[in-house]
């Protein structure tokens, strides 16, 4: 999945509980201290957002970071392999276990 992509499906994440809520797209950025125009963005997922900003809205929505996060795609383990490799040959398996078992 590419950066694209994942904001996309945050992006209609954030939405979806935005409309549950009964919000406007105005009322919430006002709260999240953004303009409206940007939360349109968000939830096109044209705008990479900071984490200050993801919080923000994960308050005002009332629901939790995990439930705007989850069931996203796993990372390439094919790249992961590529680039953990060089630094740490020995500690793939470890990290994989880490990552992967949390979403399961």
């Amino acid at each position: 999945m590419n950066n694209r992509e994942l904001l996309r499906k945050i992006g209609q994440k954030i939405r979806a509980e935005r409309v549950r809520t009964g919000l406007t797209q105005e009322c919430l950025a006002e709260l999240a201290g953004i303009h409206w125009k940007t939360m349109g963005r968000i939830e096109r997922g044209e705008f990479a957002f900071s984490i200050i900003i993801f919080s923000r809205l994960t308050q005002h929505l009332d629901v939790s970071p995990i439930e705007l996060l989850g069931n996203l795609e796993r990372p390439d383990e094919k790249r992961a392999t590529r680039i953990i490799n060089p630094y740490f040959p020995n500690r793939l398996h470890k990290l994989k276990l880490l990552t992967y078992n949390k979403a399961a």
